[in-house]
């Protein structure tokens, strides 16, 4: 173990060690910058970091080999003394290195160099960039599964859409978590959602209360009366000491499903930020 810890010091390998794990950090910020900002799927963080790791290995055995490599540096007056300490013969053979054994090494230290070790780092987050490219192409084409409703015509830019109660055995989390979800969805460019006056003047012409609750069935209602195209619905139910939270958008009849996300939480304080992701 001393041994290696020494050879770890000698070939500069923890300070190796840690400019890729720092430079590692960095490039998982940006990449997440990324995805909140531009809207990147979910599978780019994740394979971002996957790289990241794969290339670890590489950059260390790279670190070892170059510089476990240099070659030495001869003693003073450029000859090489014998173990008595006596200067060696001139007139006898040097013992040469087996040419085998010197183009094994020749081999390693060119396969295992800094410059493949970059250049394979960058083609792979070229790779990634290509695959985050075409999908977000897909997305704005609507093309398959990454084509969003928008660009495959099921809901015009900045649709209206009517977000109903989140149903939920306590009512309390039901309410809080819609409150929630609505304000979040409000922010999202791509549809528009009804104020909370809007759909109470919908009531009084539909001559209900004020405060009725907004279920999912009332609110495919509103949205046929008012010719809005989509309602959001919501779930909360429990599971062992979490929860799973459900979203669906919905056409105005309630019955097609547009688009269903759903998110899990550990306890009641994750619940916010489960319903950020769901909104998201």
């Amino acid at each position: 173990m001393r041994k290696l810890i020494h050879e770890a010091h000698r070939r500069s390998l923890w300070q190796v060690l840690g400019i890729y794990l720092a430079g590692s950090w960095v490039a998982l910020q940006v990449v997440a910058q990324l995805a909140d900002s531009v809207g990147f799927p979910d599978w780019v963080e994740p394979f971002a970091l996957v790289l990241l790791i794969i290339g670890l290995p590489i950059v260390m055995a790279t670190a070892f080999v170059q510089e476990g490599m240099a070659p030495e540096s001869q003693p003073e007056g450029g000859s090489d003394a014998g173990t008595s300490g006596a200067p060696q013969d001139p007139g006898a053979e040097v013992p040469a290195v087996p040419r085998a054994a010197s183009g094994s090494a020749s081999g390693t230290r060119k396969l295992f160099s800094w410059r493949n070790a970059l250049g394979g780092g960058a083609l792979a987050f070229l790779f990634l960039a290509a695959l985050t490219v075409a999908w977000l192409i897909m997305r704005q084409a609507g093309i398959g599964p990454a084509g969003s409703l928008v660009a495959r015509g099921v809901l015009d830019d900045r649709s209206p859409v009517i977000v109903s109660e989140f149903e939920s055995s306590d009512e309390t989390l039901g309410r809080a978590a819609t409150e929630a979800f609505r304000v979040d969805l409000s922010q999202s460019p791509v549809v528009r959602v009804m104020e909370p006056a809007f759909v109470t003047e919908a009531l009084v012409r539909m001559e209900r209360p004020r405060d009725t609750p907004i279920t999912s069935e009332l609110a495919s209602e509103i949205a046929l009366r008012e010719g809005v195209p989509a309602i959001v619905t919501g779930e909360i139910n429990p599971i062992g000491s979490g929860y799973v939270l459900t979203a669906r958008l919905l056409a105005a009849d309630g019955e097609a499903v547009l688009a269903s996300e759903r998110e899990t939480a550990g306890d009641v304080d994750e619940i916010i930020p489960a319903i950020d992701q769901l909104s998201k």
